[in-house]
């Protein structure tokens, strides 16, 4: 396959990342969509205990995924385009899978030795809603997936170089069908609990790494070349601990829900959190993802750094624009979307989660916009010590949120420290890697998600506060309220040219 010309593109940049991030958007978007349309069945098989439980070995996931070197796939993007000739593009990748399946395996078996204590310490087993659950057994199943996970998603990095994002999305959205529908044939038909619930996804990654892994390696080879991998490793050792960081804020929260929850019921606390942070994380997963997965190598592609420059400051604009008006859709909508997916009354209280969630993801994804230009300019130390600056903040917070205000004290502290970490990441981009944005605009946005953010949870605990239904009459009002977002965003936000366009693309698809 040729490679992308990235100086010569055949359409406008912006069109180009849109329309490769909207296939690329697909395969998250369905992937939620089976994975919020069997919400119901997993509320309805499993109890909040046992939810619980699959929250916390997702965190373990996680963190080994990380400790394993995960944060190597981004030194494999920026260091594939600096090769001179196809023999060494091949063995970054090739390099990559060998290395990291080594370290990977090396630590999962480590774990397997321990995972009796591992088990007693990540999980509340004396919990008697736990009491027809193996689970050692679940946590072995568990530790089983991380290198098989790893080896594709490399797989998957290098279709992401080659700009294949049809074939991702084909891909992705298989390994997901199957992994749901085994699922449900382990939850309902077998009733295996929580381990059939683990078992799917570890036979959804070993099939994945037979077929997808399997044929990378045969295209490149299987080889390991020190010499291309040393200056990725050097590159990425800060990434690795960034990584450890960020996992510790998306999900550390989890696993201090469980220690600072009342004893007979923190392994409940952390299913019904886990599912109102599931939503509101939902425009991370599908919008920020796949939104990052052609911009980083497009950029990286770039050789002009006033074009470099000049791309980051507009894109990153309209970037945040589409993140922060679907997470005004979630936080609107997020008592609707709860009482839908759960169909339970006790999970209704994971409502009071969402809106602070998904408006901190908002200022998470400022971070991740920031943190394009310290790539560019490989100054990722920085980004490390920002990362652990705000681990300890939400650490910090959490502790003296949960127990005043018990799971929601823990959205709280997420929301205050993203918004920290989204401001820093901004101002160090601009100090060290001399990126430019627009301050003005991107400020606009933010504050907009905050101030309906705060109608959201003033409405939901005014009048809407005892369950009635999906919908209620200010379900009404609260749309009125995304809608009038929307009008603040067209007219107030977007320039009159931006307007034009839009307009103009729109006729367009609609002459088609």
């Amino acid at each position: 396959m040729s490679r992308p010309n990235h100086d010569e593109p055949a359409e406008t940049p912006v069109a180009s990342i849109a329309r490769h991030s909207l296939v690329y958007s697909l395969a998250p978007l369905i992937q939620r969509f089976l994975a919020l349309a069997l919400v119901r069945i997993y509320t309805t098989k499993l109890n909040a205990a046992q939810l619980g439980v699959t929250q916390i070995s997702d965190l373990m996931f996680t963190a080994l995924i990380q400790i394993s070197g995960t944060n190597l796939l981004a030194a494999v993007v920026r260091f594939y385009f600096d090769q001179k000739d196809e023999r060494d593009r091949r063995l970054v990748i090739s390099s990559a899978i060998l290395f990291l399946s080594v370290v990977s395996w090396t630590i999962v078996g480590v774990a397997f030795l321990f995972r009796v204590p591992l088990t007693e310490f990540l999980f509340v087993t004396t919990d008697p809603l736990l009491a027809s659950d193996d689970l050692v057994s679940c946590l072995a199943v568990a530790l089983a997936t991380v290198p098989l996970a790893l080896s594709s998603e490399t797989a998957f990095r290098y279709l992401q170089i080659q700009q294949r994002s049809g074939l991702i999305t084909t891909l992705r959205v298989s390994k997901s069908t199957l992994e749901m529908g085994l699922k449900v044939l382990f939850l309902v038909w077998f009733e295996y609990g929580v381990i059939g619930f683990l078992l799917a996804t570890l036979i959804g990654e070993l099939i994945t790494n037979l077929f997808l892994t399997g044929w990378v390696v045969s295209r490149i080879g299987v080889r390991f070349s020190w010499r291309v991998m040393a200056p990725m490793l050097r590159y990425s050792a800060p990434l690795v601990l960034v990584g450890l960081c960020q996992m510790g804020l998306n999900q550390i929260d989890r696993l201090l829900l469980r220690t600072l929850g009342p004893e007979d019921d923190a392994m409940g606390w952390t299913g019904i959190y886990g599912l109102g942070y599931m939503l509101g994380w939902m425009v991370q997963l599908v919008v920020v993802g796949s939104f990052m997965q052609i911009w980083q190598p497009w950029i990286f592609g770039v050789k002009d750094e006033q074009r470099q420059r000049e791309l980051v400051r507009r894109v990153s604009t309209w970037a945040l624009f589409a993140v922060g008006l679907a997470s005004i859709a979630l936080m609107c909508f997020g008592r609707e979307f709860v009482y839908a997916l759960s169909g339970k009354p006790e999970y209704l209280e994971a409502t009071t989660v969402v809106p602070w969630i998904a408006a901190g993801y908002v200022f998470f994804a400022l971070n991740g916009l920031s943190q394009v230009p310290m790539f560019i300019a490989k100054r990722t130390w920085p980004m490390f010590w920002l990362n652990l600056l705000a681990v300890v903040v939400k650490v910090g917070l959490c502790f003296a949120l949960i127990p005043m205000y018990g799971f929601v004290g823990a959205a709280i502290a997420t929301l205050a420290t993203f918004i920290l970490l989204g401001w820093l990441g901004h101002v160090l981009a601009g100090k060290i890697a001399g990126a430019r944005f627009e301050h003005g605009r991107m400020l606009g946005m933010l504050a907009l998600v905050l101030a309906i953010m705060g109608l959201t949870l003033w409405i939901d605990a005014a009048f809407t506060a005892t369950p009635s239904g999906m919908f209620t009459p200010m379900s009404a009002v609260k749309a009125l309220l995304f809608f009038a977002a929307l009008g603040v965003l067209w007219l107030g936000m977007l320039q009159s040219d931006e307007r034009s366009q839009c307009i103009e693309k729109l006729r367009a698809k609609l002459g088609r």
